[in-house]
C-alpha cells in the first residue's frame, strides 16, 4: 500500500548529499536508480530545507531543476518538484510535474493565483507541508511542545485544507506532510512524537506522507552520526510507516523500503 518518492537533491547544500548530484548526468543515473529501486516518484529539489542553505532565486533554482525535470517527464516519469517559490512551481506543473512538494504548505502570498493559473486537467496534486516557521527548517525550539504539536499540526491541516478547498482544489488532489526534524523543532522527541501519533493524523487526514530519511532526529537512535550513517535508523522508522500503512514515504533508498515490504508480506500471508 505504501509508495515512495525517491529524493533527488540537485542543490549543492542539501544536508546529506549536497553537490553529488547537480551535473545533469549524475542527476540523470541517480533518478534511473532510485526508478529501478522501486521509487514510484522522483522528488526533485534544487532549493535545499538545510538551516544554512542560500536561499535561491526562482531562476537559480529552475536552471538546476528545468534540464531534469524534462528528461524525465519526456520519460513518463511521475515527478514532484519540491519547492516553496510559486514562479518555480507553476512553471514546473506546466512543465509536466505531477505532484508540486511545498515545505510552507502553499502560504505564499502567490499561491493562489499561480495554483489558478493551472490546467484543470492536468492539476497536480498538492504535498502540503508544515513547519513551525512556515518554510525552511530551523535551529530555533519554535512554539511546539510534546504537548501541543499534534494539535499544532493538525490545526494547520485543518486551515490549508479549507483553503485550499475553497480554491477549488478537490480533497483529492491533497497530500499532507507533518514535517519532521528541524521542521518541527531542535528537540527529536517532537518528531517521534508525530510517529507515536500516526493513527492520529491517518484517520482525519488518510493521503498522509512522511519523510524521515537521514534526518537530524534519527542520531538519538543511531548516535552522533553523519546522515548517510542513518540509514539502519531510517529504515527502521520506514518500517514502523509500513507497518501503520502510511500511503507514501520519502526516502533516499527505495531499495531498503522496498525489501521492508517484501518482508512484512511474507511475514503476513
Amino acid at each position: 500500500m505504501t509508495s515512495l518518492f525517491g529524493i533527488l537533491n540537485l542543490s549543492t547544500d542539501s544536508f546529506s548529499d549536497g553537490g553529488e548530484f547537480s551535473e545533469f548526468a549524475k542527476a540523470v543515473d541517480q533518478g534511473n536508480l532510485l526508478l529501478q529501486q522501486g521509487a514510484s516518484v522522483l522528488d526533485l529539489g534544487a532549493q535545499s530545507s538545510n538551516p544554512e542553505a542560500k536561499l535561491k532565486t526562482p531562476e537559480e533554482e529552475l536552471a538546476l531543476l528545468d534540464p531534469i525535470l524534462h528528461h524525465f517527464v519526456q520519460k513518463g516519469v511521475s515527478i514532484s518538484v519540491d519547492s516553496f517559490q510559486p514562479k518555480v512551481q507553476g512553471l514546473a506543473a506546466k512543465a509536466g510535474a505531477s505532484f508540486l512538494n511545498d515545505i510552507s504548505g502553499f502560504t505564499h502570498p502567490d499561491s493562489k493565483s499561480m495554483l489558478a493559473e493551472l490546467d484543470s486537467s492536468k492539476f497536480p496534486s498538492l504535498v502540503v507541508m508544515h513547519s513551525h516557521t512556515g518554510g525552511i527548517a530551523n535551529l530555533s525550539e519554535g512554539s511546539l511542545n510534546i504537548g501541543n504539536v499534534v494539535s499544532k499540526i493538525l490545526g494547520f491541516f485543518r486551515d490549508r485544507k479549507k483553503q485550499l478547498n475553497e480554491w477549488n482544489i478537490p480533497d483529492s488532489k491533497l497530500i499532507f506532510d507533518p514535517g519532521m526534524g528541524f521542521f518541527l523543532g531542535k528537540d527529536p522527541e517532537l518528531s517521534y512524537e508525530v510517529l507515536r501519533q500516526i493513527d492520529v493524523f491517518l484517520k482525519e487526514f488518510p493521503n498522509l506522507l512522511i519523510s524521515v530519511s537521514r534526518k537530524s532526529f534519527l542520531t538519538s537512535i543511531a548516535g552522533n552520526v553523519p546522515p548517510k550513517e542513518r540509514e539502519n535508523a531510517t529504515l527502521l522508522v520506514e518500517s514502523y510507516l509500513i507497518q501503520k500503512k502510511v500511503p507514501w514515504i520519502r526516502t533516499h533508498n527505495p531499495a531498503k523500503v522496498i525489501q521492508s515490504k517484501n518482508w512484512f508480506r511474507l511475514l503476513s500471508s
